[in-house]
């Protein structure tokens, strides 16, 4: 693919001297960790020296300079990177980063566990067993961030269903796995989109007899649950910074809440003519796009209209990026944000960078859209 290429000599070098200074690598920058602010979690990982990308458990980095092209994460100068021998190989779809390290998580003879990395893709181990992922009739999703392991998991029989999202450290193997939303006798509300924001985790709440959804915390150092708001139809586009949930959603606009006084407020509604589509928040803006195929077919946004929007969390724009027409049939989904860059993808797979801008650009309104070679 064109993404991903065989490394060369040159990006073996480039890979080998990122190798050598792993030991001081991180995922925190400036007290903020990026990983927080990924669209496809699990497809993508932030670390200050590589940004990883999984696809159908093959790992490929590129470089924070961006002066070599996307590569397998191998070491190997004569790996054909085709088979599970390649250190680029995991037994799994999704990978994670946390301090110095890659996380995944996997199946492997009959039982289920959280799994070790380097970031030169050698040096794995099996560091924690789960044993709530097991038995008949089961599904679940996973997030693994900063400390901890999310999981939630729905159990099924020939009567009933359950529901439950369990959180449990993820450097300490003999660490209890705790239940904190839901549990077996749950039988009326499902979770999915599960987060982890600093001290908070957050899920949204599918209530099956009542058909509506809510989007529900729970706070870690208090061991608290709790209903953070009750109709909820903003579907994923939220952020915590400084103890205040922020959120839009297409029908009501902009809003944010104070995680200790519950307060609510409200900066504006959204515009239907263009504000139709799909957003994504970083440290420090929120980045919505209408060029969608899916909305292009429906003939709702105006051309001159389409593109990507830059806001402020509060709703204010800081800037418009227009999108031609002419370039239909692809999408435009942010990706990944970094101390320097901003990554958008094209929505086709491998799920890999396909633009970015330079995020120091956007305050002053110059920023461009830069295709990745």
């Amino acid at each position: 693919m064109r993404m991903i290429r065989r490394m060369t000599i040159g990006l073996f070098l480039v890979f080998s001297a990122l190798v050598l200074t792993c030991c001081g690598q991180k995922t925190v920058t400036d007290g903020v960790d990026y990983n927080q602010y990924i669209y496809h979690h699990g497809s993508v990982a932030y670390t200050d020296d590589a940004y990883i990308f999984c696809n159908n458990g093959s790992l490929t980095f590129l470089e924070p300079t961006l002066s070599a092209p996307i590569s397998p994460l191998c070491t190997r100068p004569n790996c054909m990177h085709r088979d599970g021998t390649c250190a680029a190989h995991i037994n799994s779809q999704s990978v994670f980063a946390s301090g110095n390290k890659l996380y995944y998580l996997a199946e492997e003879e009959g039982a289920y566990g959280v799994y070790e990395v380097g970031i030169d893709g050698g040096g794995r181990k099996r560091i924690k067993e789960l044993p709530v992922l097991s038995g008949d009739g089961f599904g679940f999703s996973h997030l693994i961030r900063g400390e901890y392991v999310a999981l939630a998991v729905e159990r099924w029989s020939a009567n009933a269903s359950s529901s439950t999202v369990y959180l449990t450290k993820l450097r300490d193997p003999n660490g209890e796995i705790i239940p904190v939303l839901g549990g077996d006798d749950n039988t009326t509300v499902s979770y999915d989109g599960i987060t982890l924001w600093g001290d908070w985790l957050l899920a949204e709440a599918n209530h099956n007899d009542a058909e509506k959804r809510s989007l529900v915390g729970y706070h870690i150092s208090a061991g608290e649950a709790c209903t953070l708001i009750e109709d909820w139809s903003g579907w994923g586009n939220y952020a915590i910074r400084d103890d205040t949930l922020y959120w839009f959603d297409l029908e009501n606009g902009f809003y944010s809440m104070s995680l200790t006084t519950m307060e609510q407020t409200k900066y504006r509604d959204c515009d239907p003519t263009y504000e139709y589509g799909a957003g994504m928040y970083d440290n420090e803006y929120l980045y919505f796009t209408n060029a969608i195929p899916m909305i292009d077919r429906t003939g709702r946004i105006p051309a001159d209209k389409r593109g990507l929007y830059i806001y402020t969390y509060e709703g204010e724009l800081k800037q418009f990026i227009p999108v031609p027409p002419e370039e239909n049939g692809k999408a435009m989904i942010y990706l990944l944000s970094t101390p320097s860059y901003v990554f958008f993808t094209d929505g086709s797979d491998p799920v890999v960078p396909v633009w970015y801008l330079e995020k120091a650009d956007i305050a002053s309104g110059g920023a461009k859209l830069v295709g990745l070679e």
